[in-house]
């Protein structure tokens, strides 16, 4: 049978309509079978969790006292290295470096020339005499007038630094400078540099 050419012309358009709307019709299953794909790969990626911290003041003889954020859990070594570490004169014997820390918390490193606090008071001597009451003193004190007691209540200073600088003051004299401090044994530096607000030369 033999086509006349309107009809082999409208053949080929009908063909070419099945091609074409055939291939969209592909392409969408495509398309949308990618972006599901997609969504799905989406969903199962694992989101960070942020740590909790914890925020602790770190102070006395380290080299950087301040406020420092580290994770929760952490022990009072980590604290201290995270503020730059012990200075030489810190005794940290006199405080539980392997203690976790808490939020809030303060953490104070002391010195080799403070007096350690007494043990606190049991029994008998609880219920015996109180103890005199620390003098009241106005910063700052003078260097060349200040008695034993009177230093004793700067802080960083305690009974064996106060009565050494008493003692040197009455063997070589009055302090020209409170630089003249570190003549005195147990005074640094650093430690100098922490009375230096409590103390003048006059």
């Amino acid at each position: 049978m033999y086509l006349s050419r309107r009809q082999t012309l409208a053949l080929v358009v009908l063909v070419a309509v099945s091609l074409i709307g055939g291939g969209i019709l592909a392409w969408r299953q495509a398309n949308k079978g990618g972006v599901e794909v997609s969504a799905g790969t989406d969903a199962s990626a694992p989101q960070a969790v942020s740590e909790p911290q914890c925020m602790v003041h770190v102070c006395g003889a380290v080299k950087n006292p301040g406020v420092y954020n580290l994770k929760a859990g952490s022990r009072v070594y980590e604290a201290v290295e995270k503020a730059g570490g012990a200075l030489p004169e810190a005794d940290q014997e006199r405080i539980n470096l392997a203690a976790r820390i808490q939020d809030g918390q303060q953490i104070r490193l002391p010195d080799k020339t403070e007096a350690e606090a007494p043990a606190a008071a049991t029994g008998a001597k609880a219920a015996g005499t109180p103890r005199a009451s620390a003098p009241k003193v106005r910063f700052p004190l003078s260097l060349n007038q200040a008695s034993a007691a009177e230093l004793d209540a700067v802080p960083g200073i305690g009974p064996a630094i106060a009565a050494r600088i008493v003692d040197y003051r009455q063997a070589k004299g009055s302090f020209a400078k409170l630089e003249d401090l570190l003549n005195v044994g147990g005074i640094g530096q650093k430690t100098l540099e922490r009375f230096r607000p409590y103390l003048q030369v006059i």
